[in-house]
């Protein structure tokens, strides 16, 4: 038999490599360059009611808060993407789905944009965020546009009213 200890030392060397190979799964957690992580970690995040063609927020870590219902309503998002690739991922989006800017606006390091979409608003401001969660903070307001509220074509009484003591004088 050949010297013993190089048998033991290949043993060895293979039990080491082998041991290395084989790495036991280490939890998932999200990172901007990973999207289908990160679109796994937006599923577990409850939805918040707004505007049905509202585009999803791209890396979406976490709503804070929400308010309100698909017709008037606000809600606050964090964001593992950039304040400049959010800001390119809404334009892009809400021009595509037919909405209209209706101004942009840099306020210190917060980003304002307005949308306009037949009698609806959308306000948009996207800044850094200041939690160590994510990298940006997204607030969504919405809303029906000024005098877009319903108009009657002519007046109609409204049933049971009694018609007016002027109307019954005249001749």
């Amino acid at each position: 038999m050949k010297n013993p200890s190089i048998l033991l030392l290949a043993l060895l060397i293979s039990l080491l490599f082998f041991s290395c190979s084989r790495k036991e799964a280490l939890p998932v957690t999200a990172t901007p360059a990973d999207s289908s992580v990160t679109s796994n970690v937006t599923a577990a995040i409850p939805e918040f009611t707004g505007p049905a063609d509202l585009p999803p927020c791209p890396g979406l870590l976490s709503l804070e808060s929400s308010q309100g219902d698909s017709q008037a309503g606000s809600a606050i998002l964090l964001s593992s993407q950039t304040v400049n690739s959010l800001l390119d991922s809404y334009t892009t989006d809400l021009l595509a789905g037919g909405w209209i800017m209706e101004s942009s606006l840099l306020q210190g390091r917060e980003h304002r944009l307005q949308f306009r979409q037949g009698g609806r608003v959308l306000d948009l401001q996207i800044g850094p965020s200041d939690t160590p969660d994510g990298n940006s903070r997204i607030q969504l307001a919405w809303k029906p546009a000024a005098g877009t509220e319903e108009v009657r074509e002519a007046y109609e009484p409204d049933p049971g009213e009694e018609p007016s003591a002027s109307a019954e004088e005249s001749p």
